[in-house]
């Protein structure tokens, strides 16, 4: 008997397989609560997003090249793979020591991917967003790695978190070329800096006053946080931040080119977000922010004599979200998920006439109130707050389904309406969540 390879059964029994997990849920009502709901997700967004990201990620081995919309949907496909090993650490090991940890270092890698997405999904990407974007895409990278450090070793506690976990891995570095790619075009259009422009005097007087308030602050830092929580890990990153601004510093007297400069004061900055998420965490953080400040200030006049924005200083994250504000972000992320695979799908035929265009626009247009929707439900709001908007998505959602039903699609045994039906059947989910609350 020939054995048919193991991707072609999967597809071909995931109906089936998905069927009677339905009759299951049917079948045991105890088992159809919220977090059920939660623990299935994985398996109700792959469709979506491994159609998505093997198609993205298979196009960028062969052309290394990002199209417009690609650094956005790479952001998404990054939450929902961040969600859906959230979902199978908790599954896997509940109510364990190293579950616990790993729950909350990949809740962390959730919330800053979540701000990264927002960030380069801006209508107006400007250097202000950019700045914020390289910030989260720090964290995001940060959180990796102290995730493999829990889970990338020991694959077999989680194998279902740990091939989301490599999916995730696998991002960061596309990711991380368009955001580098960002830098250029921003910096293109305000032109370029000539290098006759650089004046390195004044970028060694700024190092030396770095390196000083750096001395200070450390000194600071070894006596306020005497016995306190915390200490030894600022005082390393201090004292390596310490030595990031002396390798600059050491850089300027061979006159190095402006984009070496630039990269070496990069890998200084990186450094400096994660002191400043750290510190924000301190009990003890009073007796530094004073000292600390002192020390971003001189980093942000280096980073206006290179001419690369500013770093920003960010609030600390919320407060952690409740068991109903995350099954709502989930089901919105994975509608927002099934949408991007829509649009990637149909936009350029859709752009062919005007139905279709204006058809496109109030889809871009759902996506974005969906997006507004997220932000609401995980600062805490209400569920009456949420009604108006919920109510607004839900009327947008069937408009456009019975709108797409009367419109072709390039596939002559199908319409716009049956392509779009995984996004509005995603959609209509979130309302059942909502009035759980």
């Amino acid at each position: 008997m020939t054995t048919m390879p193991a991707r072609r059964v999967n597809k071909k029994w995931r109906p089936l397989v998905l069927g009677l997990a339905a009759l299951v849920a049917l079948a045991c009502p105890a088992a159809a609560q919220l977090q059920d709901v939660q623990h299935r997700l994985p398996a109700l967004q792959a469709p979506a997003s491994d159609n998505l990201e093997s198609e993205m990620m298979n196009r960028l081995r062969v052309t290394g090249q990002l199209e417009p919309g690609d650094l956005s949907r790479l952001a998404r496909l990054a939450v929902l793979n961040s969600i859906s090993m959230l979902v199978n650490v908790r599954a896997d090991l509940a109510e364990s020591l190293l579950g616990n940890r790993l729950e909350q270092e990949i809740t962390a890698i959730w919330n800053s991917s979540e701000a990264f997405y927002e960030d380069v999904s801006s209508l107006t990407l400007d250097a202000a967003n950019l700045a914020q974007a390289q910030y989260h895409l720090e964290e995001m990278a940060e959180g990796q790695r102290r995730v493999e450090t829990s889970l990338g070793g020991l694959p077999g506690i989680s194998q279902r978190a740990a091939n989301n976990f490599q999916a995730y891995s696998r991002l960061l570095g596309p990711i991380g070329r368009g955001v580098e790619s960002l830098e250029a075009n921003l910096a293109g259009r305000a032109g370029p800096v000539a290098p006759r422009a650089l004046s390195l005097e004044p970028l060694r007087q700024q190092a030396q006053l770095i390196a000083n308030d750096l001395v200070a602050l450390i000194a600071r830092a070894a006596e306020v946080g005497r016995g306190r929580p915390g200490r030894d890990a600022i005082l390393t990153e201090l004292t390596e931040l310490l030595e990031r601004v002396q390798s600059f510093s050491r850089l300027l007297p061979i006159q190095p080119s402006l984009r070496a400069v630039q990269d070496s004061f990069r890998r200084t900055r990186r450094q400096m977000w994660h002191i400043d998420g750290r510190i924000s965490h301190l009990d003890w953080k009073a007796g530094l922010l004073r000292p600390w400040l002192l020390v971003k200030n001189q980093i942000s006049a280096v980073s206006d004599l290179l001419g690369l924005p500013r770093v920003i200083a960010l609030d600390p994250p919320a407060r952690p979200l409740t068991g109903i504000e995350r099954s709502m972000a989930a089901h919105v992320d994975h509608a927002v998920a099934w949408l991007d695979e829509f649009l990637a799908q149909t936009e350029q035929s859709l752009r062919k006439t005007e139905a279709g265009s204006q058809f496109l626009g109030d889809a871009t247009r759902l996506r974005s109130e969906l997006l507004y929707l997220r932000r609401r439900a995980i600062a805490g709001e209400p569920a009456a707050r949420l009604a108006e908007p919920l109510k607004v998505i839900e009327r947008s959602n069937r408009q456009l389904s019975v709108r797409g039903s009367a419109m072709p699609s390039d596939d002559r045994d199908k319409t716009i309406g049956s392509v779009y039906r995984n996004s509005a059947e995603a959609i209509e989910k979130i309302g059942a969540v909502a009035s759980k609350e």
